[in-house]
């Protein structure tokens, strides 16, 4: 009995790699040739086929990374295996692969080609009989009738044939396949199909249908010698001109990259937004003054509503740190298994721009010969802020002792020592407090620090010319305001290392916010290409030491606390 319906369903538990190859000649498929044999090409011995060597060296590295590999070959409507197949099947048992020819089952395939034959031969008939008419007087009707139904009847023949060759067939080949690997027994399976190229397109429908990782490798033939008229008998003996390849083809996309920005603030940034695109995102979706309880129902609707993952990017965003990492949690909690996203984390900016800082204050170490950023002691004004803490916060992890100094006097030594608790608890660091709002108290801890930072808020000057003209030489002054007056007097916004006061040395707002640009953008771009993982802090700072071609630490600090 005939099955006529097909139902498909993915395999559970089970990693398939699923390659397409092109044979070297195409497979014979037409239903006026089944029980003939006919061999159209120059069939040449196994052994010494460029294509068969190509193929040998390509099972091999399958078959090497993964173990469980299958091979399957698509038979075509010879009754008996030509050349080309004895060929593969016997490099298959070679190399130690299962080998299977794959095709329509027969008697679907005698069904289907009867009722195609039935219907060549209608039109056949349809012909001889406008032929017997056309050269006769007062038949003129008969063969304008005649002439419309041949060309109804090769409409439907053409439909029915591409109908079996464009659809049934490729349903078939991939459900017989699919039920072999449902079976096998191994979690890890590299599956290979043999088939002819116009066959490629269907199958590999079906297989992302599927949510199998595919690859097409496609068969070039490249003339290595030029050929004409004059050196053809010479060029054609002896020798190949034709030089084999199977080639890799590189995969369309079908899906959308969609990042998803979550903001606790009222409105969304256009900055990061304008990044997102420009990073090659196909739509940037952003939701508006998220509450921490509506986070879990928004990220698992998130997370649910594609199998593949892949393609979709989240973005945490906002300014009040307590209300932000409430919502980081609970999307942690979110996600599990396989309902997981990449997920950037980059509040208002200030995990990329906190790592362009701490890259930039490392390279301005080495290149100021001012030893290693090890134990270096850092004061970092107006560092209450989430840029200034996360700031001390990796100078810290980078083995630097660091003070937070308040300088508005609306603070005092109680909120000092709740924010270093925070810190504590939050980052796992252990930073010193400082309350300074007068000038002997913001001299006095700027001449004992290697590293002066400034992150105050725009527009308040922490730092006047009369304070850093009695700080002594090898010292670093970095300031983070884009607003005048400057947070350090005589820093510009564009100043990249250069001596503002004998032996000191300054970075400006502008250069670390060139580079937290492209900080954040590799993120961004990162986060797209991966599967899952938090772009963080952490990472910030180690993209922007990459990008800086800095030295990476084999070990980072994190151990300090024990």
């Amino acid at each position: 009995m005939i099955q006529t319906s097909l139902e498909f369903s993915r395999i559970d538990g089970k990693n398939v790699h699923f390659f397409l190859i092109e044979p070297e000649y195409p497979i014979e498929f037409e239903f006026n040739s089944v029980n003939e044999t006919k061999l159209h090409y120059p069939w040449r011995n196994g052994v010494d086929s460029p294509y068969i060597a190509q193929l040998e060296q390509n099972l091999k590295k399958v078959r090497k990374k993964t173990p469980a590999t299958l091979l399957f070959m698509e038979r075509g409507t010879s009754p008996h295996p030509d050349f080309q197949h004895v060929s593969i099947e016997n490099l298959a048992y070679t190399i130690g692969i299962p080998f299977r020819y794959i095709d329509l089952p027969t008697d679907l395939m005698e069904t289907q080609f009867l009722s195609l034959k039935r219907q060549l031969d209608y039109i056949q008939k349809l012909e001889s009989k406008r032929s017997s008419f056309q050269n006769k007087e007062g038949y003129e009707v008969e063969v304008r009738n005649l002439d419309a139904l041949i060309l109804d009847a090769r409409d439907s023949l053409k439909k029915d044939h591409s109908e079996l060759v464009g659809n049934k067939r490729p349903l078939w080949i991939m459900f017989q396949i699919i039920e072999i690997l449902r079976q096998w027994d191994s979690k890890e399976i590299s599956c290979i199909l043999i088939i002819s190229k116009i066959m490629h397109k269907a199958i590999l429908k079906i297989a992302n249908q599927l949510e199998l990782q595919t690859d097409q490798y496609c068969l070039y033939r490249d003339v290595i010698e030029s050929v004409d008229v004059s050196n053809f008998t010479n060029a054609i003996e002896n020798k190949d001109l034709i030089q084999y390849s199977l080639k890799k083809e590189k995969k369309k996309q079908d899906k959308k990259y969609l990042l998803y920005m979550v903001d606790t603030d009222p409105i969304a940034t256009p900055y990061d937004i304008t990044m997102a695109y420009d990073a090659g995102y196909d739509a940037v979706i952003h939701f508006e003054d998220v509450k921490p309880e509506e986070t879990t129902g928004l990220i698992q609707d998130l997370v649910f509503s594609r199998r593949n993952n892949k393609y979709t990017t989240l973005f945490l965003n906002g300014r009040h740190e307590n209300v932000f990492f409430e919502v980081l949690d609970r999307v942690k909690k979110s996600m599990f298994g396989p309902f997981k996203v990449s997920t950037v984390i980059d509040p208002r900016g200030a995990c990329s721009g906190a790592g362009a800082a701490v890259a930039l204050i490392e390279d301005l170490v080495y290149t100021r010969r001012l030893g290693k950023i090890e134990n270096k002691s850092v004061v970092v004004f107006g560092g209450t802020g989430p840029f200034g803490h996360l700031i001390a916060t990796l100078l810290y992890k980078d083995g630097c002792d660091v003070c937070i100094v308040e300088t508005w006097n609306q603070r005092d030594k109680k909120f000092l020592k709740e924010f270093l608790d925070y810190t504590k608890k939050t980052y796992n660091v252990r930073l010193t407090g400082a309350l300074a709002f007068d000038e002997e108290s913001k001299l006095h801890l700027a001449q004992n620090a290697d590293v002066i930072i400034s992150t105050a808020a725009p527009g308040i000057q922490i730092l006047d010319k009369n304070i850093m003209q009695q700080i002594p030489k090898g010292k670093l002054a970095i300031d983070t305001n884009m607003v005048i007056p400057a947070g350090i007097e005589g820093i510009s916004e564009d100043m990249d290392g250069q001596e503002i006061y004998p032996g000191i040395f300054a970075i400006g707002a502008l250069t670390i916010g060139a580079l937290k640009y492209k900080v954040e953008m590799k993120m961004l771009k990162d986060a797209k290409n991966a599967k899952s993982g938090f772009f963080d802090l952490y990472y910030a700072v180690k993209a922007a030491k990459r990008i800086l071609n800095l030295p990476e630490k084999k070990k980072r600090l994190d151990e300090r606390l024990k």
